[in-house]
């Protein structure tokens, strides 16, 4: 299966982070270019409030707490899972 090919190509790279902080910050992305009139490159600032905005939409109040238990703390996260995310070809 492709998903389970690239879940095993993240976590040789990267496993601090647990599976759905993969699949949320992609789902950010998405959130986020939806937004725009047109898609395009994304800056990093642009992708932290885009992740902070979706997590409230998504999660209320607990947001703070599902990133955390994610392993997402802090904007560096989200680079590194950014990172890895391109490192394996998405």
């Amino acid at each position: 299966r492709l998903a389970d090919d690239l879940l095993a190509r993240i976590h040789a790279r990267e496993s601090r982070y647990q599976e759905p902080a993969y699949v949320f910050v992609l789902a950010s992305i998405e959130y986020l270019q939806c937004r725009l009139p047109v898609r395009r490159h994304v800056s990093g600032q642009e992708l932290a409030h885009a992740v902070r905005d979706y997590a409230r939409e998504q999660f209320g109040l607990l947001a703070h707490s599902v990133l955390g238990h994610w392993g997402i703390r802090d904007t560096a996260d989200i680079g590194r899972i950014v990172y890895t995310l391109v490192d394996v070809g998405l």
